[in-house]
């Protein structure tokens, strides 16, 4: 998807303020990710995801989220790939997917 300049108000901010660019982030929509992840999450809920530099989002996703969303990215730039999806993995499964 491209976001709209709307969806992307808080991430232009924050990666002004942080220097990490969000113009190599990917944002995708749909996919088997969405099929299946409301299958882990309590009610049965939609949530965003962040892969590496990918973010996964959903039609009614707003500028809130996506900066939420970069902020991860902000995260995974300066932990590096190993230790930010590890400590993102463990957390889903310690808090139950919320």
């Amino acid at each position: 998807i491209i976001p709209t300049d709307d969806q992307l108000e808080y991430v232009k901010k924050m990666s002004d303020k942080y220097g990490v660019s969000y113009e190599n982030v990917q944002w995708r929509k749909g996919g088997i990710y969405q099929g299946i992840q409301p299958l882990w999450t309590r009610n049965r809920q939609h949530r965003e995801v962040v892969w590496g530099n990918t973010v996964v989002t959903f039609g009614d996703t707003d500028k809130n989220i996506f900066g939420h969303e970069f902020s991860h990215i902000i995260q995974f730039s300066t932990q590096g790939w190993a230790a930010f999806q590890g400590k993102g993995i463990f957390e889903q499964l310690h808090n139950n997917g919320n």
